[in-house]
Parts: structure tokens; sequence; C-alpha cells
């Protein structure tokens, strides 16, 4: 017997350290005279803490009186005050929009905790400012002091973390800033209401942020060629889904000019110890003139694109557009880096091979913030499959081969489990109609809390179809102590994490008749999965090495 309710959303890393809400009130100034969509909050908190409790409620009693809406305070200590202490998921919601005030002293400020930030970086914020001891309100900065100076470059805003993307630059900026370095931001525009949540999310965590503007470029040479025969053919055999953009056209259309300009202009400056590009297709504007204004060019890969694109193509695909070509292409850009991040060993592998005389580093991601206990599981009750993802073309392929090939076994083996599917995969057509007949199937779309999610589920029904760098699910299921049902795709991204590849329906019944039989075995399983998880996605270690390279090269360029 199985059972299930899921959920997807944004990363809560508060870093092991906890953190306390506390609602002071609402404020003085009714909100309802403004014309808001959503909930207006105002939300205290302070670096140093250490004679900060007092000054939070006094802040906090400021913000009543002259600023509308709700107001909270976030602390990493337990408040002596007469203060509604709040559960911390308070306020993770879409329909909240805060305004964070940190608190300043006289002299030099330290940064925000780094579980702080983590927490703000989950909030829908509209603004982050400064406040001093006179309640005077300004912008806020983060201060810097770092060791190096490290330009960030970024596709899109980072913010919010509702993408694995999103979440590994997060992440990066994180590692980079516990290294001993201050960050710049360079990253693409946005649109105006995406824009203020962005600037005011990245000031928490870059001493700097700048913009480029957007530019479709076109494409040229042999890629254009290529793409010129393919749409007539495909015109001509009546192709009904045309191909994907290839690396070599990403890369000619989406690195705009404008990048190239910043690049330049933020280099010309000479303060940066290494620029950190996101995506080997943004390598596209760095040439041998950018390359000679930074000390040290590091590109992460995210993912092999010339790996992932290996599965079932069409043929005409194969012939016209050809792989090699596009392997080339990929190639020649990651070339132009001294150091290249790689996101899993078998990644490294390969960027290894294919860059013999570069540095390729694994540099995984952290998942810290969704370790928690293994508990034993109730035999007696169904047991709850999830899964959750956004509407990309690999999570919708894997959904709709779990529904069609492994669900209708599964429900056979026990017809009183179900299975709850969450994210924005929900939205595409083809996932609705796969499950339009199984009434234990729910879609419950986006969801605001991801650890509501990993709490309700049992198992995680989660095959890689497409091959790519690394499947967060997996990970933030391993982590959270749950059973990780995959394929040998999947086994191979998180090695070695002892999860058994499971290719068919049958041999995953055979796997949960196996612990659902012993519970001593599902406990020591879970235990087993999560602490190898911990162990091989920690990553302090790897943002050590990459430091040392670019400060090796920084004291040679000085020599």
């Amino acid at each position: 017997m199985f059972v299930s309710k899921a959920v997807e959303s944004v990363n809560t890393n508060f870093n092991n350290e906890q953190l306390f809400l506390y609602r002071f009130g609402s404020a003085q100034i009714p909100a309802g005279h403004l014309r808001r969509n959503k909930d207006p909050i105002s939300l205290v908190v302070a670096a140093d803490e250490r004679d900060a409790p007092g000054r939070l409620v006094e802040v906090a009693r400021h913000l009543a009186a002259h600023r509308d809406g709700d107001v909270y305070i976030l602390s990493t200590q337990v408040l002596d005050e007469d203060l509604h202490r709040m559960d911390i998921q308070a306020l993770l919601s879409p329909n909240i929009e805060a305004a964070v005030y940190v608190l300043s002293g006289e002299g030099a400020d330290s940064p925000l905790r780094a579980s702080t930030v983590s927490y703000l970086f989950q909030l829908n914020l509209r603004k982050v400012c400064s406040i001093n001891r006179q309640n005077e309100v300004s912008a806020y900065k983060r201060p810097s002091g770092g060791k190096f100076q490290i330009l960030f470059v970024a596709a899109g805003s980072i913010y919010p973390l509702s993408l694995g993307s999103h979440q590994r630059m997060f992440n990066s900026i994180q590692g980079l800033i516990e290294a001993g370095c201050d960050v710049t931001v360079l990253y693409q525009q946005q649109r105006r209401e995406r824009e203020i949540g962005a600037a005011a999310a990245l000031s928490l965590i870059a001493t700097d942020v700048h913009t480029f503007k957007s530019q479709r470029g076109k494409l040229k040479g042999n890629t254009a060629r290529r793409r010129a025969v393919y749409n007539t053919l495909a015109k001509w055999l009546k192709v009904s889904r045309p191909s994907k953009e290839t690396f070599a056209e990403k890369c000619q259309q989406r690195s705009s000019y404008w990048l190239y300009e910043e690049l330049k202009r933020l280099g010309e400056t000479g303060r940066f110890d290494a620029v950190w590009v996101n995506y080997a297709w943004m390598m596209g504007k760095v040439d041998a003139g950018i390359h000679r204004l930074f000390h040290t060019v590091i590109c992460d890969t995210h993912d092999v694109q010339f790996y992932r694109n290996e599965g079932d193509r069409p043929l005409l695909d194969k012939i016209v557009l050809n792989q090699q070509y596009d392997k080339k292409f990929e190639v020649n850009q990651l070339s132009k880096a001294d150091i290249v991040l790689a996101i899993s060993d078998r990644d490294a592998k390969l960027l290894k091979e294919a860059l013999p005389t570069k540095t390729v580093v694994t540099l995984v991601p952290s998942f810290d913030q969704h370790q928690k206990p293994v508990r034993p599981r109730d035999v007696y009750k169904p047991w709850v499959f999830g899964f959750i993802g956004t509407k990309m073309d690999a999570n919708v392929k894997a959904i709709e081969f779990v529904i069609r090939h492994w669900w209708p076994e599964l429900h056979k083996f026990s017809p009183e489990s179900r299975f709850l599917i969450a994210g924005t995969v929900c939205e595409e057509r083809s996932v609705q109609a796969a499950s339009w007949l199984h009434d234990e199937i729910e879609l419950l779309g986006f969801v605001d809390d991801l650890s509501g999610f990993y709490n309700q589920i049992d198992a995680l029904l989660s095959p890689i179809l497409v091959r790519g760098g690394l499947n967060f699910k997996n990970v933030e299921a391993a982590m959270a102590g749950k059973h990780v049902i995959t394929n040998n795709n999947g086994v191979e991204t998180m090695a070695p994490v002892p999860l058994r590849a499971l290719e068919n329906a049958e041999e995953v019944i055979g796997y949960l008749a196996e612990v659902e039989t012993s519970p001593e075995l599902d406990v020591y399983l879970r235990m087993e999965i999560q602490r190898a998880a911990a162990n091989r996605f920690s990553n302090a270690d790897d943002f050590a090495s990459v430091i040392d390279v670019v400060a090796s090269k920084r004291e040679r360029s000085r020599v």
C-alpha cells in the first residue's frame, strides 16, 4: 500500500543556524489607502546582535508609527520581549511584499549573516534599507572587505530562487563570500517589476550591482547556413516539431553586445581579480581583449550541452545541424576560460577529456539546508509519492514517462497509493492529459514551501531521461531523508551516493516491497544515502581550490 502529497518552490537555506521570527504588531498607518496587490510588511534585521535586541524592538516601534502594514523582527537570538513568536515560514508567501530594514551603527557595519541572507532571499522583496540610530533610512549597501574582487556574470537576475540555475548561482556567490571574496554582480536587465525585487535581493549578497541590456544577435557563418538548410528541409518534409536552438545559435544570438561593453568598462577599472561567467554560451563575448582585463576567467558550465544533447534526436537534426559541429563550438568557448567548473564528477571527466590543458574543478552545489532527521515510516499507512519540477523539457519527459510506464503498475500493486505532482510542470498540457484519467494523481501546481513538500512524501519518483549536469530534486530528497527512485542516469549524476538504479516498474515495485517488509532496512538505506549525499555535496574545499588559482594568477600578474 502506498500514498502522496507534494509541493515546488524556493530553497530555504538557513545554513544550520536557527532563526526566530516575531510579529511586533500592525503599523498605525493603515495600508488600505494604498493600491497594492500584495500585503506590505516591514521586517527588521541586524548584522551584529550582541547589543541589538533592545534596538530591534525600538526600530520596530518606530516603523510601526511611520510605515504601513505589519512589522516583524527576524533574529538569530531568542528575544525576551513580550512579542508574538511566529513560524519562520510565515512570511514565505507570494502574497506578501517585504521592505527590509537593516540596523546600522556608527562605524563600519558587518555583513548580514549567511543564514539571514538566505532567508531574506526567499521573501517577495520590495526594498532593502539601512536604518541608523537616528532612525534615518538610506539604501542598503553590503559592506566590503574581502581579499579578492570577483565580477560575477549572470544571464538572469538570480532572484527569485525558483529555478535550479538561480539556486546554483546564489550558492556560488555565498561560497565566494565565505572564501573571502567581495562579489560584484553583472546581470541582464529584467522587466521593471522583477527588476525592483532583484535589485533589493542582490544588494544583500553583492557589494555592487550592474546590468546590461538584452539583445538578439544574428546567426553567422556555418551556424547560419546550417539553420537555413534545416528550415528549408523541415518545411519541405513537414516536420511538426522543429529543432530547438543549438548551442552555437544560443551563443551567437543571446550573447548581447551590451554584455561585451559592460565587461570592457568594468574590466578597465582594474578592480577585479577574476570574472566568473555563468554558462558556456555567455563566453561568446569573452575575447582576448576582455581576457587581458581580468587576471582569471572562470566559466561555470552548469551542465555540458554536448553531452546533454547526445540523446535521441531526429535524424534531420543529426544530419544538418551536426552534433560534432555544436560540440566543437562549445569546446572552443570553454577553452577561453582559465578555470572550467563542472557540476558533477561525470561532467568533470567529460570536460577534462575535451579540455586537457585547462583547470577543471568539480563545484557541487550545497544542499545542507534540506537535511532533516531520518524517521521511521509508518508501515501501516500507504506510501506517499511525489514529483516536483519546472516546465522544462527534461521534467516534462520524466513525469510523462512515470505516469505512462511506472504509475499504472504501481497503482495495480497498491490501489491506495497516490501520486502528487508539484511545480510549473503541472501547467504543461501533455502532463495534464497524461494524468487526466488517474484520480489518484493530483496536480498541485506551484507551491510556496519546498520543505513542506518533502515533509509530506515518502519517495520521489524521478528518472532522468534528458542527461544533464545534476538533478537538484534528487539531491534535495536524499538530504530530506526520502527514498529517491531513479534510473541509471540519475544514479550516475549523484555518484558516489549509493542509490539503486531502477529502470522499469517491476524493479521499482521490487525495491519498495523490500524496504516495506523491513523497517530497519528502510531507515538504514535512507540514512546511508543521506550521509553520503551530505559528504559529497559539501563544496567549501572546491571554492578554496578555485580561489587558490585566482590568488596564484594575481601574484604572477603583479610580478
